[in-house]
C-alpha cells in the first residue's frame, strides 16, 4: 500500500470513521432534498425563459411569450380575440332585448285590445239575452192572441 494511504489510515480512529458515516448519512438526504430543489428551480427557469425545440420535442414558449397570447385574447384587435367575440356577443344581447322589450310592449296592447273585445262581447251578450227575452215573450203574446179562436 503507498505510504500516503498507510499514514491516512493508520491516524484514522473508529470514532472518526463513525463520525464521518453518520455525516455522510445525514448529508445524504439533505443533498437529495437540495438537488430536487434544484430541480424545481431549473424546471421554473425552463417554463419562464421557454426551451427551443429539440429532435422528438416541440418548442415550449417562455412565459412572455404566453402572457402575450393571452393579452391579445383580452382586447378588441382584429375581430378573432375573445373580446371582440364577447362584444359582438353583447351588442347582439342588448338589440334582442330590446326587441324582446317592444315585442312585450305589442302583446300589452294586444292584451287590452282582447280584454276591450271581450268587455264589447260580454255587452252584446245582455242585449242578445235581453233579445231574446223579448222575442220570447212576444212570440208567447201572439201565440195566446191566435189561440182564443178565430175572429
Amino acid at each position: 500500500m503507498p505510504p500516503e494511504i498507510q499514514e491516512f489510515f493508520e491516524g484514522l480512529s473508529v470514532w472518526t470513521v463513525i463520525v464521518w458515516l453518520v455525516a455522510i448519512g445525514i448529508s445524504f438526504p439533505i443533498l437529495r432534498k437540495l438537488w430536487r430543489l434544484f430541480k424545481q428551480l431549473a424546471d421554473f427557469l425552463d417554463d419562464v425563459m421557454g426551451e427551443p425545440a429539440r429532435p422528438g420535442v416541440e418548442a415550449r414558449p417562455g412565459l412572455m411569450e404566453r402572457v402575450m397570447r393571452v393579452e391579445h385574447e383580452l382586447f378588441p384587435n382584429s375581430g378573432r380575440s375573445l373580446r371582440d367575440q364577447t362584444n359582438r356577443m353583447e351588442e347582439k344581447l342588448d338589440r334582442d332585448n330590446a326587441r324582446i322589450t317592444e315585442l312585450a310592449g305589442q302583446v300589452e296592447d294586444v292584451v287590452g285590445k282582447v280584454d276591450d273585445v271581450a268587455v264589447n262581447v260580454g255587452g252584446l251578450t245582455e242585449r242578445v239575452d235581453e233579445h231574446i227575452t223579448q222575442s220570447t215573450q212576444i212570440i208567447e203574446t201572439l201565440k195566446g192572441d191566435n189561440h182564443e179562436g178565430p175572429v
